[in-house]
């Protein structure tokens, strides 16, 4: 417990002197030794008079910065308090410390840092006191590091002096903080010192950190963080779901999307007539999503259901629309769930002639839609259902998928409703095919066992979660010995019943407490798949 402790103060530390080692006033080592040596250049003329100069960092806002990032170790309250470090490498050295080749240069950092020490009114370097022309103030001697306390409490971090000589406030800022400068420049160093000898220690085997610690980001180095990924939104007001749930599953909330943008505007709102030869007609909501002027055309991008886009190029007559110049439309493809709505479309638009657009109460462009043969009706009907075992696979898993790049054969199609009905829960028919199982211990199998995997459907990599296959009627025969897989390994030969299936589901999704409880809960409903 003890060893722990003290790595978890050498990991703090660690990340911390990393962060004041990357500060930009460090790099420049050179000049920080310079100020944290206090140097003072003193000229005298030939009338006597003496000059003092004391050169500071180019920045009292730089510097700030820095004497913020050293203040963990000068307070007692904190875990990476000087002393509370170099303790913890003491104790982490073992008890034959002292004969350890860089024990003198511990001792030797550990009396550095004493004499850093900024707490009380010891003088570091030098003194300074006050008094009026007419004696009404006189101070006492105040020490620099005084000043450099009364820099840090009352004109960086805090308004109020907190353990300081209240009398340092008599003095200007510029001697308040020149004597910052010196006493933090100096803690800055000793802290770059120390996590020298820590590297080492930590590099020779002496001392063990987490190596997190040295190599978890510590600085920000860029003006700019950009991040990835999906927002939803919702009314004022929503409840915000547990962290576990999947705000896709939560009430009222919607993913931000560029149709969900568009929606917002009321000019960007159209409504779709389809209609049919008969004078049957079905109303569609759409939205425009992009606007655009090239030269004299001007184009909109509206889409319908969901699932279509229809770019419309439109003439321009001295700044006026004039007419319809062209229309062209598509698939929406955004995502799984913008592929489905737009077979689901294709589906609905099954013997309409032609679709009207409407916005802001004026019609303004008409498509013909062609007919569609009954091959390509099978198709989109297939399609459907791809898409929407996917979309319920992502939902399930908080996942994304890409659309299928390479043709499914029926077999693949059944695969992939057999995952979807999985981790939905269900128990489902998994095959009628002979299996060929080999048990390592020889034992006659009960069930069979098939881990979590990934199957390529398609070209897309579908999540498989563990499941369990038997039937409460299967027929085990004895295959013989299985030498290659083991000494007692034997192979078995599983056959369902006839004109029926082995049954499958997934043990942590769903229980089967018994073998009345194993039979189908769902079927696979595919088109033309019986």
């Amino acid at each position: 417990m003890m060893e722990a402790e003290k790595q978890e103060i050498l990991k703090r530390f660690v990340l911390r002197a990393r962060r004041i080692e990357s500060h930009s006033l460090v790099k420049n080592w050179d000049e920080l030794v310079y100020h944290a040596r206090g140097v003072w250049k003193i000229s005298i003329n030939d009338s006597g008079n003496s000059t003092l100069v004391r050169r500071l960092p180019e920045s009292e806002e730089v510097f700030e910065s820095l004497a913020a990032r050293v203040r963990p170790l000068m307070l007692q309250s904190e875990s990476i308090y000087y002393t509370k470090v170099i303790n913890a490498v003491t104790v982490l050295l073992g008890e034959d410390r002292k004969s350890n080749p860089y024990w003198n240069a511990l001792q030797e950092l550990r009396k550095k840092w004493m004499e850093a020490e900024v707490r009380g009114n010891k003088i570091k370097g030098y003194g300074v006191q006050m008094s009026s022309v007419d004696g009404s103030i006189k101070t006492k001697m105040i020490s620099d590091t005084a000043l450099a306390n009364a820099w840090l409490y009352t004109d960086l971090v805090h308004s109020d002096l907190d353990g300081g000589e209240s009398e340092s406030l008599l003095f200007s800022l510029e001697d308040r903080y020149q004597a910052g400068v010196h006493l933090f420049s100096l803690v800055a160093v000793l802290a770059v010192k120390t996590l020298a000898l820590v590297k080492v220690l930590h590099d020779s085997g002496y001392i063990l950190i987490p190596e997190s610690a040295w190599t978890e980001g510590v600085v920000i180095e860029s003006s700019e963080i950009i991040e990835t990924g999906k927002a939803y939104f919702a009314p004022v007001g929503t409840d915000v779901p547990d962290i576990d749930q999947p705000l896709s599953f939560a009430d009222d909330w919607s993913q931000v999307t560029t149709p969900s943008m568009a929606k917002m505007n009321s000019e960007n709102h159209v409504r779709v007539f389809m209609e049919k030869e008969s004078g049957d007609s079905k109303t569609k909501e759409a939205v425009i999503l992009r606007r655009s002027l090239e030269g004299d055309e001007v184009f909109w991008e509206v889409l319908v259901a969901d699932g279509s886009v229809f770019k419309f190029t439109f003439d321009l007559d001295d700044e006026v629309v004039v007419g319809v110049k062209s229309a062209q439309w598509k698939g929406y493809d955004a995502s799984t769930e913008t592929r489905l709505a737009w077979f689901r479309l294709l589906l609905e638009l099954n013997g309409t002639s032609r679709i009207v657009f409407e916005t802001q109460g004026v019609r303004f462009a008409s498509v013909h839609v062609p007919s569609f043969s009954d091959s390509e009706v099978q198709r989109h009907k297939i399609c459907e259902q791809v898409y929407l075992d996917l979309l319920e696979i992502e939902r399930i898993k908080g996942i994304s998928f890409a659309a299928p790049n390479q043709a499914m054969n029926n077999s693949q199609r059944v695969q992939l409703r057999q995952a979807r009905l999985l981790w939905q829960g269900h128990i489902v028919n998994y095959t009628n095919r002979p299996l060929v199982v080999v048990k390592e211990d020889g034992e006659s199998p009960a069930l069979i066992e098939i881990p979590e995997g990934v199957l390529c459907i398609g070209g897309v990599e579908i999540p498989i979660p563990r499941i369990y296959v038997c039937h409460p009627e299967m027929t085990v025969s004895d295959q013989g010995d299985a030498p290659d897989v083991g000494p007692e390994a034997k192979k078995y030969l599983i056959l369902s019943p006839d004109d029926e299936m082995l049954l499958a589901w997934a043990p942590d999704i769903m229980q089967v407490s018994t073998s009345e409880d194993l039979v189908p809960t769902t079927t696979w409903d595919l088109p033309g798949i019986s």
